[in-house]
């Protein structure tokens, strides 16, 4: 869905789990990233904000927190579109879209600034043994935004 906010800036809002018209409704481990990247870059898109639904592996994170990530944790495979030397690199998330994204929050909300996004497998939530392993490394759980960080390079 595209829209217009003023001549300046268009936002182009992607609904990851229904981007599919094959489908209603598209699981985690089902979401084609690929495919939603490749769409972004076609339409020269040039800044993503990934928004993620994500439980908390922290107790001082409740219900409602806003957190901006600074790291993300992946054990398993992440989708890429590398193909060559390009592959060989660190992936992180963009310090300029989270300095742009705090300062957007910062008059209407409150936010937790830093934290390690753990990204699971999916599609089903994890057992207590698997979230007691996560908070060792991490403080959100979530099953996306890993695939989605590594895509936008």
């Amino acid at each position: 869905r595209k829209f217009d906010l003023n001549p300046d800036v268009v936002c182009i809002f992607i609904q990851r789990h229904q981007a599919d018209p094959d489908c209603a409704y598209a699981p985690p481990h089902l979401v084609n990233h690929r495919a939603i990247w490749s769409a972004l870059k076609k339409l020269e898109v040039d800044l993503v904000v990934g928004i993620c639904s994500v439980g908390s592996l922290k107790q001082h994170l409740t219900v409602g927190t806003v957190l901006v990530p600074d790291d993300y944790f992946c054990p398993w495979e992440i989708q890429t579109t590398f193909k060559g030397a390009d592959a060989h690199c660190t992936p992180k998330l963009a310090e300029s879209v989270r300095t742009a994204i705090k300062m957007a929050l910062q008059d209407s909300c409150d936010f937790v600034d830093g934290g390690v996004y753990f990204n699971s497998k999916g599609p089903r939530f994890e057992t207590k043994a698997e979230i007691r392993f996560m908070a060792e490394f991490g403080d959100v759980v979530g099953m996306t935004a890993s695939h989605e960080a590594t895509l936008s390079g």
